[in-house]
């Protein structure tokens, strides 16, 4: 058997697997495969035969685009080779690895290869001096290797790799070009494969703490080589979406990582991934414990549905319309004081520009804001202002009042209550009798209205009431007409004749009533003995 002559990076490691040799190969058969060899006609047949043929044969006229040509086979886990056969085969094609690395550097390989993580591995596994501390802290080698040899492998790169590698004592500026370039390969990687990198590559090496330092690790204020509050920037990188709030305690006290946040670079690097709520929350708590006046401005996307309503009061009426803008995308619940704060930097400039903006927040807006509305804005915003959650009953009655003395709209049909929506609970008792009955049964039966008209004064609802009455006011169709939720409102009179039969008491049950009601000298005793909904 002819072995390739090894080079020093591998000489000392493949002694040991080369005599090994005979128990890689057991019940391997490579003699098809050495009949093509050996006549030089293996032309695209490199990815018929198995890695344990290719070791276990005789490679002497093996060339290194040969190599590639096995490197490069996408192959099944059946034939994708054990890390002692690929071992082997590196072992003795050791004489031309580097050139068949070298001319990978242009191709594209599957990452999903199973061969591909253990090609990796094995090159490592052959080559420990390649991998020493001075060789890796040596840019220009560590350039050569990270960056053309081995980064076609690298999207598939095993935890046992880089687990190897985080032990290394590798200086910051070496750290900072690996992580560099598998920042670079990310994007090829699989979600578990990014994952394996923050946890066994990054976690484990800025957990480790400088000798005799309290500072987290690479930074020193007092060297100008690692004096840069962009630390998340340069030494977590694209990978801070797997970032947890307890990891990040570990590399460095609060008052430290504080200086970190306010880095334009940092808080970019927050803007542009995504990443957990729950380090946004304490990164933006450090921000003002860094800096209690920090502009919202800075803040990534997210970071400004948790900074406090406060520092809200510094931004201009164009900054809030731009602030709006972004909370109302991206924040699930708005802190009030935030939507307060934004709303008062308007003052009395109010219009349906900034009333679109405010959206939902158009709660936060005082009564003398709402009142200082042009009433042709607040026509204008109407479908906007009908469909916000959560209007005290001044603010609904301050906007329907202007609306109303604007002329601009009237309130006399069921359509024109439910273009309403949310203001409804705004709507003066009196304007309800300019409504007809039927139309206030028609609406009655749409829930969002009910609800509305529930959250009004209670004189709006006991007008409402009676108004349906009147339409008939025989006591079975009183009961039809109105809600069960507002039969609270029907008055006493109204409720002394009922026929003695299980259906009406099964209607009389479903509505809620008022203790005096059901005690009122109703003449049926049956209907008195089951109405207990109060």
């Amino acid at each position: 058997m002819t072995i390739l002559t090894t080079t020093g990076d591998f000489k000392g490691q493949c002694r040991g697997i080369t005599a090994n040799e005979s128990n890689t190969c057991v019940g391997v058969n490579s003699t098809d495969l050495q009949v093509f060899l050996n006549s030089g006609k293996m032309s695209k047949r490199f990815c018929n035969f198995s890695v344990e043929e290719f070791a276990c044969a005789s490679l002497s006229a093996l060339t290194a685009q040969d190599l590639v040509e096995i490197m490069k086979c996408d192959l099944s886990s059946n034939s994708s080779g054990s890390i002692s056969a690929w071992n082997l085969l590196f072992c003795k094609t050791s004489g031309i690895l580097n050139a068949a690395l070298n001319l990978l550097t242009t191709a594209t390989i599957n990452p999903n290869n199973p061969a591909v993580s253990v090609i990796l591995d094995s090159i490592q596994a052959i080559s420990p001096d390649l991998f020493s501390t001075n060789t890796l802290n040596n840019l220009t080698e560590l350039q050569l290797w990270f960056n053309v040899r081995l980064r076609p492998f690298l999207p598939a790169v095993s935890t046992n790799f880089l687990s190897i590698l985080a032990t290394k004592d590798l200086q910051c500026n070496s750290y900072q070009y690996i992580l560099q370039i598998l920042s670079e390969v990310q994007p090829q990687m699989t979600l578990s494969k990014q994952e394996s990198v923050y946890t066994q590559f990054i976690k484990i090496y800025l957990s480790r703490k400088d000798t005799a330092a309290t500072s987290p690790k690479c930074y020193d204020s007092n060297n100008p080589e690692l004096n840069s509050t962009a630390w998340f920037a340069e030494y977590i990188g694209s990978f801070i979406t797997f970032l947890t709030v307890v990891d990040l305690q570990s590399f460095g006290s609060q008052q430290d990582l504080q200086l970190f946040t306010v880095n334009p670079q940092n808080l970019l690097l927050l803007n542009q991934y995504k990443v957990d709520v729950t380090i946004v929350i304490y990164y933006i708590q450090l921000v003002y414990q860094q800096d209690i006046n920090f502009s919202p401005l800075g803040l990534p996307s997210l970071g400004q549905c948790f900074a406090p309503g406060r520092v809200f009061t510094q931004l201009t009426s164009q900054e809030s319309l731009t602030v709006l803008g972004n909370v109302n995308r991206v924040c699930t619940d708005i802190d009030p004081q935030i939507a307060a704060a934004l709303a008062s930097n308007f003052g009395k400039n109010i219009d349906a520009k900034v009333i679109s903006a405010l959206g939902n927040e158009s709660t936060s807006l005082s009564i003398s804001q709402i009142k200082s509305l042009k009433p042709s804005d607040l026509v204008d915003s109407l479908n906007i202002l009908s469909n916000v959650i959560g209007w005290r009953k001044g603010q609904a009655k301050a906007i329907v009042l202007s609306l109303l003395t604007s002329g601009f709209v009237q309130i006399n049909s069921s359509a024109s209550l439910l273009n309403l929506g949310s203001l409804i609970s705004g709507v003066p008792s009196t304007v309800f009798s300019s409504i007809s009955g039927s139309d206030l049964v028609t609406v009655s039966r749409n829930p969002s209205v009910l609800f509305y008209i529930l959250s009004a004064p209670q004189i709006v609802q006991l007008t409402f009431v009676i108004k349906i009455i009147y339409l008939n006011t025989n006591s079975l169709q009183i009961i039809e007409n109105v809600p069960d939720n507002l039969a609270t409102e029907i008055p006493g009179v109204y409720l002394l004749q009922f026929p003695n039969d299980i259906s009406t008491v099964i209607r009389l049950n479903r509505k809620k009533w008022k203790p005096q009601q059901v005690g009122s000298p109703v003449k049926n005793p049956y209907v008195l003995k089951f109405v207990c909904n109060f």
